[in-house]
């Protein structure tokens, strides 16, 4: 790492730009001490709720991260949440209303949060 960057996630860890407020980095050692690597999974565009959502892959990705301890990068749009104002016609195809789709994909991706494997979560567009 060079000493540009370095400085930089000295001077910004543990501070967030959102909103207002500084840049705050989370920093998560992936590989133990006695490995060489760490797998990571990246892992988005569920699209729960809508008919082309593939629930069954989606739950076997991430129970082969639980059982491997493979870290999960979750890239967002996991909820297809349809609404009337919505480009597209999801409103009329999905099958869970939004609310549903968020207890879903909290009931899916709880295990991997208490295992601690998610190391961070992109809302998507």
């Amino acid at each position: 790492m060079n000493k540009q960057v370095k400085e930089f996630i000295e001077s910004n860890a543990g501070k967030d730009k959102l909103r207002g407020r500084p840049i705050r980095l989370n920093k998560q050692r992936l590989i133990p001490n006695n490995d060489n690597y760490a797998e990571l999974i990246l892992f988005g565009d569920l699209h729960l709720g809508y008919p082309t959502c593939n629930l069954k892959k989606a739950k076997a990705t991430l129970d082969y991260a639980l059982e491997k301890k493979a870290h999960v990068l979750v890239m967002g749009d996991m909820m297809e949440s349809g609404l009337t104002s919505s480009v597209g016609n999801s409103v009329y195809r999905q099958t869970l209303n939004p609310q549903k789709q968020m207890e879903a994909v909290i009931e899916l991706l709880t295990p991997l949060a208490k295992a601690g494997l998610i190391i961070g979560y992109h809302e998507g567009n």
